[in-house]
């Protein structure tokens, strides 16, 4: 018996063909309400026909914040809780359970599993915990991109976890983001938080920035609210790949270690230092940082984790070193871990029967 009204809201633009998919996994919701920001395909059309209410939505100059916000308030006031989903997300089978027996009546937010890609064998590679789902008069977005739920709620905010919800991220390769860029920097116009800094700082590293990306980045350090631990490893890190990029090797190194120290209980700066290293011809180093990352057995959910950190990537790049090292038994352990990892590369496996023909030699 259902305790709860659930209402699935979110934004679309020329998503047509994510509709069925998207309404296929959302049938479970009592309400679905989307914003249409524009689309000029049959978005519209087919979210109409699957059932979803669809408004028009016009934000100019368009930001995220103000367009979610504008669907939140198109949402009855009888809904008890709201999650919002892209048209590119998919909530995976049993959903609506999982939410009925984790909610409270005092519960303002929830946070789930969030798949954001997957591995070539469909298994998730990339998560972490997400905070998409609240009580209906409880929150609001801010921030252009990147943007995240606020609190307005009335007392005390309770934000639980809701084990078996999962949403899964199938984003459209086609898709540019060279607006993001634009958008952060707005954002630390209008709010220069230690969030908006970081991910300004990393969006200016995708788009080889690199002193940009290293100043806004070591501002984000200094910034006396920058003070979650992940995040700050995470921004020693990306400072660390713009240095190696302008081929300072001892500032990456630097701050690679500094990663390393702000959060030892993480594989990425370990084998950022094992890449930089195996990179530069020097094997043992190398091998010394794959061994101390897959001493880590255990993802963290808080921060977005790495894929090379977690796929066959360290124990590739250990055989390979092991190899050089001549350290033949170790060479053929880790490249069978690797082959676990990845059972489809073709270059893991011809890797394999070559240690394998020089084990005797």
């Amino acid at each position: 018996m259902k305790k709860y009204k659930v209402c699935i809201y979110g934004i679309a633009k020329n998503e047509e063909k994510f509709i069925n998919r998207f309404m296929d996994s959302v049938q479970d919701a009592d309400l679905v309400v989307v914003g249409d920001t524009g689309s000029t395909d049959r978005t519209v059309e087919l979210l109409r026909a699957r059932g979803a209410v669809v408004h028009d939505v016009h934000v100019s100059p368009f930001r995220f914040d103000f367009a979610r916000n504008a669907v939140l308030e198109k949402i009855p006031d009888d809904v008890d809780i709201c999650i919002s989903v892209d048209m590119d997300e998919v909530l995976s089978p049993g959903w609506r359970e999982a939410l009925e027996a984790a909610w409270e009546p005092d519960v303002t937010q929830g946070l789930f599993t969030y798949n954001w890609s997957f591995l070539p064998d469909g298994s998730p590679a990339i998560q972490y915990w997400y905070q998409k789902i609240h009580a209906r008069h409880a929150y609001r977005w801010i921030y252009p991109a990147h943007e995240i739920l606020d609190y307005i709620g009335e007392g005390p905010q309770k934000v639980i976890k809701i084990p078996g919800f999962v949403l899964n991220h199938y984003p459209d390769p086609q898709k540019s983001r060279s607006f993001y860029l634009d958008l952060l920097q707005l954002a630390v116009n209008e709010s220069p938080t230690p969030r908006n800094l970081h991910y300004l700082g990393r969006e200016f590293m995708y788009a080889k920035r690199f002193s940009e990306s290293i100043a806004t980045l070591q501002r984000y350090l200094d910034h006396p609210a920058a003070v979650w631990d992940e995040e700050r490893s995470a921004s020693m890190r990306f400072i660390g790949r713009g240095y190696q990029a302008q081929k300072n090797t001892a500032q990456a190194i630097f701050w690679f270690k500094k990663a390393a120290e702000e959060t030892p209980w993480l594989r990425e700066p370990y084998l950022e230092l094992a890449l930089l290293y195996y990179n530069w011809q020097r094997f043992a180093p190398a091998l010394f940082y794959c061994e101390k990352a897959l001493e880590i057995s255990c993802k963290s959910m808080e921060y977005i984790n790495e894929l090379n950190a977690w796929d066959s990537t360290p124990y590739d790049i250990a055989a390979i070193c092991c190899y050089h090292l001549k350290l033949k038994e170790k060479a053929i352990s880790y490249s069978e871990k690797a082959i676990a990892k990845a059972p489809w590369d073709k270059r893991l496996l011809e890797n394999h029967q070559f240690y394998l023909e020089q084990q005797n030699q």
